[in-house]
């Protein structure tokens, strides 16, 4: 069983340098994707350079989003609420694209996706005793520092399962931590 850590990226190589060397140790690949559309619809340059990587070069996988989500609403009058939709299929979009890359690995193995500054402790992690092939990290939170940290605030940001039980990266991330009344 392999472990591989997913995330997007833009601009974030202290924070994707933190991560490498904090989860290498644990994880056999890492997932990185990039588009060339930012959230908000406009083109941008690729920024994420492998050089930059060079003890990890062997372990990423890098992917480029090179066009935008199908499912875009162009004639929208700058209307708060499609702009918005708009942003979030973007993000979605980008991150469902990381699932191109899982051909290459078996079923079994096992999916880690987060924001770059959710990083996971793996130290005590045994993913083949899982047991419903998912898993929720209950993270410390810090807000925009490191030195800032909120103890009373749960966080559950990494979420992994096996390739198998993968519907896409997104609804991955829309897991909760516990089931929720309808009403």
């Amino acid at each position: 069983m392999k472990i591989i850590d997913t995330t997007t990226y833009y601009k974030e190589d202290l924070m994707l340098n933190l991560r490498f060397n904090i989860l290498d140790r644990y994880v056999d690949y890492f997932v990185i994707c990039e588009a060339k559309f930012s959230h908000s619809g406009q083109e941008k340059e690729l920024f994420f350079d492998i050089k930059n990587f060079k003890k990890f070069e062997k372990k990423i996988i890098y992917l480029i989003v090179e066009n935008e989500p199908n499912n875009i609403i162009i004639n929208h009058d700058n209307k708060t609420s499609i702009l918005r939709n708009n942003s979030v299929q973007r993000i979605n979009f980008q991150r469902d694209f990381i699932k191109k890359s899982f051909n290459q690995f078996s079923p079994n193995d096992f999916i880690l996706y987060s924001d770059n500054d959710e990083i996971p402790n793996l130290e005590n992690i045994n993913f083949k005793k899982i047991s419903n092939n998912k898993i929720i990290f209950n993270q410390k939170l810090f807000y925009y520092k490191f030195n800032l940290h909120l103890p009373k605030v749960n966080w559950y940001g990494t979420k992994g399962c096996s390739i198998k039980n993968l519907k896409t990266i997104t609804w991955l991330r829309n897991i909760k931590n516990k089931k929720y009344n309808k009403y």
